[in-house]
């Protein structure tokens, strides 16, 4: 799947939180019930799951995202690109200097996580990915 812009924010107005991928509305969630997210956030996570139910004590084979590691970078490892996030103002942040950025991967020899600043108009982007289960991912 590939889209340009995918936001999640909330409306000044109403304080319902809307999804929009591009132009399109996807959906809301109305602020009642978001009772976890009052203004704003305190962390953003993205990136990339998979499930490992570890049966037979063996660590599961399913790749993540295009199976290939963040390392091998474009037209390899799967990516989010141009990251950003709006802060308490609503002013849009695409230069994280100054922000804790900590990417994580619970095990790095099977997925693996890569943040890179590529400037300009291409921005931040996140490489993540992994082939799964290998002689390396044991342990």
């Amino acid at each position: 799947m590939y889209c340009d812009d995918l936001f999640l924010n909330q409306d000044q107005l109403t304080q319902n939180w809307w999804l929009r991928v591009g132009d399109q509305i996807i959906g809301y969630w109305p602020h009642p019930i978001m009772t976890g997210l009052h203004y704003c956030g305190t962390e953003i996570k993205w990136g990339g799951a998979v499930l490992n139910k570890n049966v037979g004590n063996h660590h599961t084979a399913t790749e993540m995202g295009s199976g290939h590691f963040p390392e091998e970078g474009f037209r390899k490892a799967s990516f989010i690109r141009n990251l950003g996030f709006y802060c308490e103002s609503y002013n849009l942040i695409t230069n994280f200097k100054g922000y804790y950025i900590g990417p994580v991967a619970t095990r790095p020899s099977c997925y693996d996580v890569k943040l890179e600043d590529h400037g300009g108009a291409y921005g931040f982007h996140l490489y993540f990915g992994g082939s799964g289960f290998s002689m390396d991912c044991l342990g």
